[in-house]
């Protein structure tokens, strides 16, 4: 039977695409050193979250 190695990554999600590239090309990059053959990174981890920017919440609403 083959097997699937499973990794889950989390880091500090940031409100621009590029540095959350970068974080996220990192740990894909560890994650196959270490084995990995499928990746699981939080939904919106690319894009950033709505309001990440925001320095509290009554910016938000």
């Amino acid at each position: 039977m083959a097997k699937l190695n499973l990794t889950t990554c989390q880091f500090q999600v940031e409100n621009t695409a590029q540095q959350n590239f970068r974080n996220i090309s990192r740990q894909m990059r560890i994650a196959r050193k270490r084995g990995a053959h499928l990746a699981h990174f939080s939904e919106a981890c690319l894009s950033g979250y709505l309001g990440a920017e925001a320095k509290s919440l009554r910016m938000v609403n």
